[in-house]
């Protein structure tokens, strides 16, 4: 699905008939067009031309849809929020399989976009590949991993918040077994994991650790079917690390008897209208982040490089409010150890 928006509302380029499995729920009233992710902006160029834009030409590219209620739809809301308050065109395509990210972004470029954004990791190669065939566009990665002279990745580290969940989980664990429930293992999911593997140990040796990967962000069933395995082994606390797939480790969790989830990417506890399932969410503020790549690059201030942006810095990284049944043990424990990551005295590699 591809969408332009333009500050004061939305543009409507064409109308293309698509399939139903390529439709995602629209985001407010306004006009929406649509067509294929591989079929770009070069197909409305006459419109664009006709359009006068101020600011930038910004696209947005994702694996997903914006309604995810996880990292696209916060990357999207963020990307959305920064062209309106600077004046700048944006254009987005959801969707975006691994065979078409190289074309999606060439299209882009080619059609003469100032900056065009992958929003995650799988984006990095194909917009170091595109960005040596265009030189003069900007490309941005968010929670990418790698860099070339115009391409500059934005990446949270998730190893902090992991262990901050690591210490949460093991301090209010009643079974002594806990898990995370991710999709895929990238660099960033595997630093998630490994921080809180950390910070269980560190809190009690006696806590056992399960983990799996799904393979899919948003699919519930395997969600559901992940986190069922994992309570059947006895785990009481789970992180929920999907995002449409989080509702169906809610549903096993709501399924099971005294079992708990720490969210990530997003305040899930508010997002899904659970906050007694929830002990917090690990908030990696990817809108935040987006936000930060999109005023550095119209300010003419971007470089070629990876951005780390971790907890230390409470704009990027936090903790959602406690649910109700987290102890005061625990927040004690977490409060602290966040502290002690915020003064540099508790560092990660």
């Amino acid at each position: 699905m591809h969408r332009t928006y333009r500050r004061g509302g939305w543009s409507l380029l064409l109308a293309l008939t698509v399939t139903l499995a390529m439709l995602a729920g629209g985001c407010g009233s306004e006009s929406v067009s649509t067509t294929s992710p591989t079929n770009t902006v070069e197909d409305t160029e006459s419109a664009v031309e006709d359009t006068e834009s101020a600011g930038m030409k910004v696209a947005l590219l994702v694996a997903g849809v914006t309604t995810d209620l996880g990292f696209f739809q916060v990357v999207f809301d963020a990307a959305k929020a920064a062209a309106d308050a600077g004046g700048h065109e944006l254009a987005v395509t959801e969707r975006v399989e691994a065979a078409q990210a190289v074309e999606a972004l060439r299209g882009y470029a080619r059609d003469g976009f100032d900056l065009v954004i992958g929003a995650g990791e799988e984006f990095t190669a194909p917009a170091i590949e595109v960005g040596s065939e265009f030189p003069d566009t900007w490309f941005g990665v968010i929670n990418g991993n790698d860099s070339a002279e115009n391409v500059a990745s934005f990446v949270i580290d998730q190893m902090a918040l992991g262990y901050l969940s690591g210490v949460l989980a093991a301090t209010d664990s009643k079974t002594g077994v806990v898990g995370v429930i991710n999709a895929l293992e990238f660099e960033s999911t595997a630093r998630l994991l490994a921080g809180f593997e950390q910070g269980v140990a560190d809190t009690s040796a006696d806590v056992k650790v399960l983990s799996v990967y799904t393979g899919d962000f948003n699919d519930p069933a395997l969600g559901k079917a992940a986190a069922a395995a994992m309570i059947d082994e006895g785990a009481d606390v789970l992180v929920n690390a999907l995002d449409l797939g989080a509702q169906g480790v809610i549903e096993a969790a709501q399924e099971g008897d005294g079992v708990h989830l720490i969210g990530f990417f997003s305040d899930q506890a508010a997002g899904f209208e659970v906050p007694e399932l929830y002990f917090t969410s690990a908030i990696a503020s990817w809108p935040a982040a987006t936000k930060n790549l999109i005023e550095i690059a119209a300010s003419g201030e971007i470089q070629g490089q990876v951005y780390v942006l971790d907890v230390k810095d409470e704009r990027f990284a936090y903790l959602a409010p406690y649910g109700p049944d987290v102890s005061d043990e625990a927040k004690a424990l977490v409060d602290e150890t966040l502290s002690d990551i915020r003064a540099g005295t508790l560092v990660f590699p």
